[in-house]
């Protein structure tokens, strides 16, 4: 398979992802998944897992590139966008953790984060 071809079998990936996300910062967002293809299965698995624990529960689903220069750090985050108290969303979150994201390698859990948001009147 030459370079072309890989190239676009990565836009074709993240271009899936972009379906089942909706991405905050797309052009980084995709140059940091090139950058860091080990990922991308990290995301689609965590899609399907977060839809079997949080189910109805989820307004969206979105990805959003962070970037610390001076720590010279980055990561991507995945924004859980619930319809449901903030607290019954930390339950939902801690049980996604204990049967799915503790399980995952730390060195992708360094560039991959989770977080909540809920609608703050519930």
């Amino acid at each position: 398979m030459n370079k072309h071809s890989l190239l676009l079998k990565d836009y074709s990936t993240i271009k899936g992802l972009n379906d089942i996300y909706t991405f905050k910062n797309y052009s980084e967002i995709k140059s940091f998944l090139i950058a860091n293809k080990r990922i991308i299965g990290v995301l689609d698995n965590s899609h399907k897992e977060i839809n079997k624990i949080f189910s109805d529960n989820i307004d969206y689903l979105s990805l959003e590139y962070h970037k610390d220069p001076e720590e010279n750090y980055e990561c991507i985050f995945i924004l859980i966008k619930t319809n449901v108290s903030f607290s019954e969303s930390l339950e939902l979150l801690n049980k996604f953790y204990k049967e799915y994201w503790f399980n995952l390698s730390n060195d992708i859990k360094k560039i991959v984060g989770i977080s909540i948001d809920n609608n703050s009147n519930l």
